[in-house]
C-alpha cells in the first residue's frame, strides 16, 4: 500500500483540510493567550515569579491529568460534538481573561488557564481519534506528519505573533482573537460530516444507543442496526489503557520521552520569562505592553 503525499492528501481530502484548517486557526490563537496571558500576569502581580510560575502549572498540568481520560472518553462519543462542544467553550473562557485586571482577580486568569487546557486535552483526543477515519491507512502517515508539524510550526509564528499583537493592540485584543479562533475552528468541524469522524463500530454503538431510546421497537426503525456487544465499563477501559502502556515498552517510552520533554519545556519557559521580566526590562525598562502605563496599577492610555 503507498501512502498518500502531502499534497495528494490536502488536495483530495476535504474533511481533513477541514480539520486541518481547525487545529491551526485554535492553535494560533492558543499562541495569542500564552504571549497575552503571560503579560497580563506579570503586569498584574508586578512580575512576580511565583504568580508566573504558577500560570505555567495552570496550563501544562491540567492537560497531562486529563489526557488519558480524554482518550477513552472520545471513544464513547461522538468525536465530532466534542470538538465543536469544547471549542465553544473555550471561546468563552478566552473571554474571561479581560475580567483580570487586579491581583486580588488573577485567580480568573488561573482558573480560566485550567480550564482551556482541560478542554483543550479532549479537543485533541477526538482530533486524533478522528483523523484516522478521516483520511484511512493510505493517508495515515501524511495526515500525522501534518497535524504535528504545523502544530510546531505555530510555537514559533504563533507566539511572534501573538507577542506583536500583545504589544501594538493590547492583550484585551488578543484575548478577543484567541475567543474569535475557537469559533473558527468549530465552524470548519462542523463542516466535517458526522459519519466520517468515526469507524463502524463507534457507529453502530451510537445508533444501537438512539434506537434504544426511542419508544417504537429497534427492529421497525428504518436503517436499523443491530446493537454492539456491551462494552466494558468506562474505568474498566481507562485501567486497560493504563496497563497496555505499562506493559508495552514502546508505548511506556514515548510516554516518559513526553514527560522529560515536557518537564524540561517547562523549564526553559521560566527561563525565559525572567530573561524577559527581569533581564532585559532592566536593560530597557518595563514595557507590558504599549498600552499600559502603570504595572502596578494596570492603568491603560485609554
Amino acid at each position: 500500500m503507498q501512502s498518500l503525499t502531502y499534497g495528494q492528501l490536502i488536495r483530495g481530502n476535504r474533511n481533513f483540510r477541514n480539520l486541518l484548517a481547525g487545529q491551526f486557526i485554535s492553535e494560533l490563537g492558543n499562541w495569542f493567550n500564552f504571549i497575552a496571558g503571560l503579560g497580563l500576569v506579570r503586569l498584574v502581580s508586578d512580575a512576580s515569579p511565583t504568580a508566573a510560575g504558577l500560570f505555567f502549572v495552570a496550563r501544562l498540568l491540567p492537560f497531562a491529568l486529563a489526557s488519558p481520560i480524554a482518550g477513552t472518553f472520545v471513544d464513547r462519543f461522538s468525536r465530532r460534538q466534542v470538538m465543536i462542544a469544547t471549542d465553544l467553550a473555550r471561546a468563552l473562557i478566552a473571554l474571561s481573561f479581560l475580567l483580570v485586571t487586579s491581583p486580588e482577580n488573577l485567580w480568573i486568569a488561573y482558573l480560566a488557564t485550567v480550564l482551556l487546557h482541560t478542554l483543550g486535552a479532549f479537543f485533541d483526543g477526538a482530533k486524533n481519534a478522528a483523523a484516522p477515519n478521516l483520511v484511512g491507512k493510505e493517508g495515515l502517515l501524511a495526515a500525522t506528519a501534518l497535524l504535528f508539524s504545523t502544530r510546531f510550526l505555530l510555537m514559533a509564528v504563533g507566539s511572534a505573533l501573538g507577542g506583536w499583537a500583545s504589544a501594538v493592540f493590547g492583550y484585551e485584543v488578543a484575548f478577543i482573537i484567541n475567543a474569535a479562533s475557537f469559533l473558527a475552528s468549530a465552524y470548519t468541524v462542523w463542516l466535517i460530516p458526522e459519519e466520517a469522524t468515526r469507524d463502524e463500530e463507534t457507529g453502530a454503538r451510537m445508533n444501537s444507543m438512539r434506537f434504544r431510546r426511542k419508544q417504537t421497537p429497534p427492529s421497525e426503525q428504518p436503517n436499523f442496526v443491530a446493537p454492539v456487544e456491551p462494552r466494558d465499563s468506562f474505568l474498566t477501559e481507562l485501567r486497560e489503557g493504563f496497563k497496555y502502556a505499562k506493559n508495552t515498552h514502546f508505548a511506556l517510552t514515548i510516554l516518559v520521552m513526553n514527560v522529560i520533554w515536557a518537564t524540561g519545556g517547562g523549564a526553559i519557559n521560566i527561563i525565559f520569562e525572567r530573561l524577559g521580566g527581569v533581564h532585559y526590562a532592566e536593560a530597557y525598562g518595563p514595557r507590558p505592553d504599549s498600552r499600559y502605563v502603570d504595572r502596578s496599577s494596570y492603568i491603560s492610555l485609554y
